[in-house]
């Protein structure tokens, strides 16, 4: 029988993250990440995007 360390593959964590709505990462942080970084780390991340999009233009 697999204990709860095995049940969970690398994998499997990896694709939970990857579609995975981004206010869930407050709840998996454990009070690391609060409302405000997120929305920091959001807008940090709109930025990079928004520069990427010019850049390929």
């Amino acid at each position: 029988m697999l204990g709860p360390s095995e049940a969970v593959s690398s994998d499997m964590l990896a694709a939970m993250l990857r579609y995975m709505p981004v206010r869930t990462l407050m709840s998996f942080s454990h009070g690391a990440i609060t409302e405000e970084g997120l929305s920091e780390l959001l807008d940090k991340f709109n930025q990079a995007v928004a520069s990427s999009q010019s850049h390929n233009s």
